[in-house]
């Protein structure tokens, strides 16, 4: 027998090999039928991501006709639901609402588990804006009245956020560095905790915190509503003010997006995707997400990734030039 021949059951082989593992990249034929989905929240219950992950699990359950189970894993800024999501099975059944602290982490932690790079950035849902927030007790009117405070020698200013290396942190960390302020940073287990100390008087201000999580005590006037880290104004509140109109550069913008473990079958990725495309482009949706000071997005998977690897360069630079040491 002549090599050629010798040859042609080994390439069989390999071939029937290739046929057998073929099911593990593509989508099986029952999804979403097999098991509930779950949409993972790395984050604790109420929160501005809590909603989103609430609203897109109903959106996705009626166009599914399953159910998807929203389960919330906090700690660490995100990062236990996070890893939780980068090693969980690639098969369609583990999504992960997820907001600006993804990009961050990387910069802000010495190790991490995940690579958000390797994760399948599924669809971008949209920008939320964050609050300036103060005591009402602290003598300032508007945005110009408080970078004058913060500036002054000697001024003790304390801001809290949801932790050291949370996206309020930074938000409050950037702006008192580009305004060469004096204000101290005070970390909390939870963005809850800060704002409930800046209504008693404990700290002075909540910078970053969602809108959402604040605007039901500024109309009580428990807070006082100076502006937003935002780029731009809210159209829900226009009046407001972005602290960049007085502070030219500063831009804390923040958003949420819907990841899913690296490897997820692209039949599924595309399907999810146009899903939510069409829940955002109801207006419905987009009034309840305006409502909550959110500002819908969407866009394709490619779409995503790409701005999730521009939003890792910019946080970086961000975290580079502030001098926080990774923790």
């Amino acid at each position: 027998m002549t090599p050629m021949f010798q040859a042609r059951p080994l390439a069989l082989a390999v071939a029937l090999i290739a046929a057998a593992a073929a099911p593990a990249v593509h989508a099986d034929s029952d999804w979403p039928r097999q098991q509930p989905i779950t949409m993972v929240v790395p984050y604790p219950p109420g929160g501005t991501m809590d909603f989103i992950g609430r609203l897109l699990a109903r959106e996705l359950s009626d166009a599914l006709k399953q159910t998807v189970v929203v389960e919330n894993k906090a700690g660490a800024s995100g990062n236990i639901g996070t890893a939780f999501v980068a090693r969980a099975k690639p098969d369609g059944y583990t999504l992960m609402v997820a907001s600006t602290s993804i990009v961050i982490a990387p910069s802000t932690y010495k190790s991490l588990s995940y690579d958000v790079l390797k994760m399948q950035s599924l669809a971008r849902v949209g920008y939320f804006y964050g609050a300036l927030a103060v005591n009402p007790k602290l003598p300032v009117a508007n945005v110009k009245e408080f970078l004058d405070l913060i500036r002054k020698p000697g001024s003790d200013i304390k801001y809290g956020s949801a932790g050291i290396g949370s996206t309020a942190h930074l938000s409050g960390a950037l702006l008192n560095s580009m305004a060469h302020g004096n204000m101290t940073h005070v970390p909390y287990k939870g963005g809850a905790p800060a704002v409930v100390d800046t209504i008693s008087g404990q700290i002075d201000l909540t910078v970053g915190s969602p809108l959402v999580e604040v605007q039901s005590y500024v109309k009580a006037g428990q807070l006082r509503l100076l502006g937003l880290t935002s780029r731009n104004r809210s159209p829900a509140i226009p009046d407001v003010p972005t602290v960049g109109e007085f502070l030219p550069g500063y831009d804390s913008t923040q958003w949420a997006g819907v990841y899913m473990p690296g490897g997820t079958p692209p039949e599924i990725v595309a399907r999810l995707n146009q899903i939510i495309n069409a829940s955002l482009n109801k207006p419905d949706v987009k009034k309840t997400l305006l409502e909550a000071g959110i500002e819908a997005a969407g866009g394709s998977a490619e779409e995503f990734t790409r701005f999730t690897a521009s939003e890792l360069k910019r946080w970086t630079s961000i975290v580079q030039d502030i001098g926080l040491t990774p923790n």
